[in-house]
């Protein structure tokens, strides 16, 4: 088959970095090792790919599985895992002495998440710091938006800076282990609208021992008085959860339920029931 060229600029070259290569299930092992600080595995992606393999509706296709200068894997894991499991042999284009910083702006089909791009950027729990930047963000700038939607979008840049312009003021690792134990204790508590009340109150200028006596309480529910409003919420949350909100709605609405409650809870402010919160627009501190 001929190869056309004629459409290409006059000041394109030849790349000699790439080859195409046949991957048998060691090799993509051993490959998979070269995988570090990568997007976390999605593993419903990588099983499509394996079940092409082993129906031999793979091709080789343009998008190759490739290396950085130093060997480390930036792209192909699902691919790589996917020959793996198939235990089959198939043709690959691999491309080596690509530059590290590369791995950021790879997409393999399966779009990277804020989440995989801070993971990229080598924090820890980088899925919960994302969450928690998306809403964080949210609250300051969409109070009058259900965040569920496209108009509430956000880079992952504007993410990134988010958890700098935190990261610089609070320790958000400690933070984060705080909240997870609440959650722990209480599955009611979504942890993402507990680590978002959480900054907001710092930012507020509340103190974090005050911020903890509060979610610790509606975690535990130790020692609470039937007429205290941590009893109340967590009575809420516990007896009339039937709405039928999607999982970001559902964060948003107990997000400004602990908003709310917060300054009941600070005034020590006696409730014989549950007062009605407005989902919109978010309460906010004042």
């Amino acid at each position: 088959m001929k190869i056309t060229t004629s459409f290409l600029p006059s000041n394109a070259r030849p790349v000699t970095d790439t080859f195409i290569c046949d991957i048998d299930s060691e090799t993509a092992f051993e490959w998979l090792k070269k995988n570090e600080n990568n997007r976390n595995l999605k593993l419903a992606q990588a099983k499509k790919i394996a079940k092409s393999i082993q129906l031999n509706q793979w091709k080789c296709n343009h998008q190759p599985i490739a290396f950085d200068w130093n060997n480390k894997l930036i792209d192909g894991q699902h691919r790589l895992w996917a020959i793996l499991k198939s235990n089959k042999t198939v043709s690959v284009r691999v491309t080596v002495n690509c530059e590290p910083e590369s791995i950021k702006t790879v997409d393999t089909g399966t779009s990277r998440s804020n989440g995989d791009m801070l993971l990229l950027g080598g924090h820890k729990n980088a899925s919960k710091k994302a969450a928690t930047m998306k809403q964080y963000l949210c609250h300051k700038i969409y109070p009058d938006l259900l965040w569920n939607s496209s108009e509430t979008s956000f880079t992952a840049i504007t993410i990134e800076e988010a958890l700098r312009h935190v990261e610089e003021k609070w320790d958000l690792e400690q933070i984060i282990k705080f909240t997870k134990s609440c959650t722990h204790s209480n599955k009611k508590l979504i942890h993402t609208s507990a680590t978002t009340f959480y900054l907001l109150a710092l930012d507020a200028g509340f103190k974090s021992e005050q911020i903890e006596q509060y979610l610790t309480e509606i975690a535990t529910g130790v020692k609470l008085d039937i007429d205290d409003i941590t009893y109340r919420l967590r009575r809420q949350w516990e007896y009339a959860e039937a709405e039928d909100y999607p999982h970001c709605i559902k964060s948003q609405k107990k997000l400004g339920e602990l908003i709310f409650c917060f300054y009941l809870f600070l005034s020590e402010t006696k409730r014989k029931k549950m007062p009605e919160i407005p989902l919109l627009p978010m309460p906010n501190f004042k």
